[in-house]
């Protein structure tokens, strides 16, 4: 006859990841362990450097269209312009349940930011020179605030069984349905910004 030990012991026990599910490969820098990290953190993803000359706003323009296409709320809380050097801070924001909204997080790093002309196509442009460093990272968050603007899940009891959720009931859902697509997504954003800067800019990454 079960105890009721035994019973506490098996609800408590931390789920194995299923037989066939493998791991992403490592695409420059992507988690291959989420069990060291908490369902609501960011990962760290991928490092892009570039060095040469540029379009700034036509690469600007590519990166939020690509979002924006992908049903993603579009937000910059930093800009920062002091020349030589421009900063930027993206977030990007998804509902993608009730309960679950996908995030990804970019910060755009230009040293030695300068404008110069230059001839595309026999025709001369204005563009910009500088190196160029793009810094993306992904998450989720869950219980994200309604449209007043009131957060959910904040009472004492409610972040408890949040927790509790997070540690024991969802989080391999979280893993195979929500963390993994995301990750991938955040690949496929960061290969578009990496084709472009390949095929459309004078300079190389590294």
């Amino acid at each position: 006859m079960a105890t009721a030990e035994s019973f506490f012991g098996k609800l408590l026990e931390k789920p194995s990841r299923p037989e066939g599910i493998h791991e992403f490969e490592d695409y420059s820098g992507v988690p291959t362990n989420y069990q060291e990290h908490s369902v609501g953190d960011f990962h760290p993803f991928a490092i892009i450097k570039f060095k040469g000359i540029f379009d700034f706003q036509r690469l600007y323009k590519v990166m939020v269209r690509w979002l924006k296409k992908r049903n993603f709320e579009f937000h910059e809380p930093l800009y920062r312009f002091k020349p030589p050097e421009l900063i930027l801070r993206w977030r990007a924001e998804r509902k993608k349940t009730a309960f679950v909204k996908d995030i990804i997080v970019m910060d755009l790093d230009i040293r030695g930011f300068e404008d110069v002309e230059t001839i595309v196509g026999g025709v001369r442009k204005k563009l910009n020179k500088g190196r160029l460093s793009i810094r993306l990272n992904f998450g989720l968050e869950t219980g994200y605030e309604d449209i007043t603007g009131t957060k959910k899940w904040n009472g004492s009891f409610e972040r408890m069984l949040k927790k509790f959720l997070h540690r024991f009931v969802i989080k391999r859902d979280f893993e195979l349905l929500h963390l993994d697509a995301l990750m991938y997504e955040t690949w496929k954003f960061q290969r578009i910004i990496k084709d472009y800067l390949n095929m459309e800019c004078h300079g190389n990454l590294y």
